[in-house]
């Protein structure tokens, strides 16, 4: 950082610069496409829905569904290095507020109790005086 240079100012420089991307861990060729679209100008910058629709996106998403319970995360890894979508990690996909609001007004199985601690409590009768006799 420059003397005269405020923090406003590095921030705007180092959005500007050009985004390099490390040897290792191996980044695809569609992540880095997105990655530089999300960073362009805000006048050509992707919205979220370019970027959920995005190829990358959706590649990951497809090796998400993909995937064994056997699978461990060491092996998608190594699978993934030679697979042809260049894929490090699985993503999971994006929640947005339109999965979230759709969950939240389907009915529940368990009549909206979470857990078996919020199960209404049930009255019981008093016992009678005549019971202690």
């Amino acid at each position: 950082m420059l003397l005269y240079e405020t923090p406003a100012c590095l921030l705007n420089r180092q959005v500007q610069a050009k985004v390099i991307f490390p040897k290792e861990p191996r980044v695809s060729s569609a992540c880095k496409a997105l990655t530089r679209r999300i960073l362009a100008p805000a006048r050509s910058r992707l919205k979220m829905t370019a970027i959920r629709n995005d190829v990358w996106f959706t590649l990951s998403s497809d090796v998400t569904r993909s995937l064994s319970s056997e699978d461990s995360l060491d092996s998608v890894a190594t699978s993934s290095r030679n697979d042809s979508l260049e894929q490090t990690s699985v993503i999971q996909p994006l929640l947005t507020k339109e999965v979230l609001r759709a969950a939240a007004s389907k009915p529940r199985p368990d009549g909206g109790n979470t857990t078996d601690e919020e199960q209404p409590i049930r009255s019981v009768k008093p016992l009678s005086h005549t019971s202690f006799k």
